[in-house]
């Protein structure tokens, strides 16, 4: 057997540890977690980005364009998934980065596939009509592409490669145009960093109370006021 693993998410770990103990055995590792959102999250849009990584290799850019887009994917659906709730460090493991290596780096993604053949000049038209006739499968990519560009503008964050598989697949924009534009964007600093600062972001959001004080805060001024009503 070909060693492997998975993920296992339940919002009550001892679901989650219950069910991986079903499947898990010598030859498939099966991890827990609680962070349902964040799988959620990784395991659709996965889909999308292969099929920018598909386009890469039908286009023939190479490995070092993929490894760069598959970086930069993860940290981008991360930052996406904090916003809906997720925890950072869940696109670190199989989820996140784990699954989308397989699916944009290897030879089986139905969704590079189509990707591969957009690369390569082919209609997205003509690719869906091509696949109804064979047993290759579904390419669920290309109606999650749109979902989560509307996902990413209403959590407001900048999902540039989700926009531009977006607008690629539904005409708006050609290729290697929506390539330029991506590669012309204003340089920042490390995007790694991004998903963790969300997630401090959203800590110190939940820890503050009225008026944007922390809950901490709030609480000692309610214990100072009990000790001056009693001392009255």
């Amino acid at each position: 057997a070909v060693p492997s693993g998975a993920i296992m998410a339940s919002k009550d770990a001892s679901i989650a540890d219950a069910c991986a103990s079903l499947f898990h055995c010598a030859a498939l590792r099966v991890y827990t977690t609680t962070d349902v959102v964040g799988v959620e999250i990784g395991g659709a849009l996965k889909n999308v980005y292969a099929v920018a990584a598909g386009t890469i290799e039908g286009m023939g850019l190479g490995t070092n364009a993929a490894a760069f887009l598959v970086t930069r994917a993860c940290a981008e659906m991360n930052v996406l998934a904090v916003a809906m709730g997720a925890r950072a460090h869940t696109m670190a493991g199989l989820a996140g980065i784990g699954d989308l290596m397989l699916t944009c780096l290897g030879g089986a993604s139905r969704n590079k596939a189509v990707g591969a053949r957009i690369g390569k000049g082919e209609s997205l038209a003509d690719i869906l009509e091509s696949r109804k006739r064979t047993l290759e499968g579904v390419a669920e990519g290309v109606a999650t592409a749109p979902a989560a560009e509307k996902l990413a503008r209403r959590c407001g964050v900048e999902a540039p490669i989700t926009e531009a598989v977006a607008s690629v697949l539904d005409g708006r924009v050609q290729v290697r145009q929506a390539m330029l534009t991506l590669m012309q964007r204003p340089r920042k600093e490390d995007f790694s960093a991004a998903p963790h600062i969300a997630e401090e972001q959203r800590r110190q959001r939940l820890m503050a109370g009225p008026l944007g004080i922390p809950a901490r805060a709030w609480a000692g001024l309610a214990i100072a006021e009990g000790a001056l009503l009693a001392v009255g």
